[in-house]
């Protein structure tokens, strides 16, 4: 696990709440590992931590957790013309690993 990634998880677990949490697990009853997140906080986080590019993007969905599942998707879309080539085979690897409708919708539209 680098440091990054625990950098990441940390400000993950800094900026969840407990309604945010209440809220995934409602609308995403199967998410796992939820840390209650509200999506314009990831999105932010999606920003602040693209230069991590594709090493910290396949870390993060390799965690599992659904927040860093979430960014990770995020960090790709915000990082994919760099080399889109490597974007495709990671969503595809990716794809074997999707467990909700949220993991999905995300990654297919970003």
């Amino acid at each position: 696990m680098s440091a990054l990634l625990k950098q990441v998880q940390n400000e993950l677990k800094e900026s969840s709440t407990p309604e945010a949490k209440a809220a995934a697990l409602k609308f995403v009853p199967n998410a796992q590992e939820v840390y209650g997140i509200r999506t314009p906080a990831l999105n932010e986080l999606a920003k602040k931590y693209k230069d991590g590019g594709f090493e910290l993007v396949k870390e993060l969905w390799a965690s599992g957790a659904f927040e860093e599942k979430m960014l990770a998707a995020k960090m790709l879309n915000a990082i994919c013309k760099k080399n889109p080539e490597l974007s495709l085979k990671l969503v595809t690897s990716f794809a074997k690993d999707i467990s909700n409708w949220a993991e999905c919708d995300t990654i297919g539209m970003q």
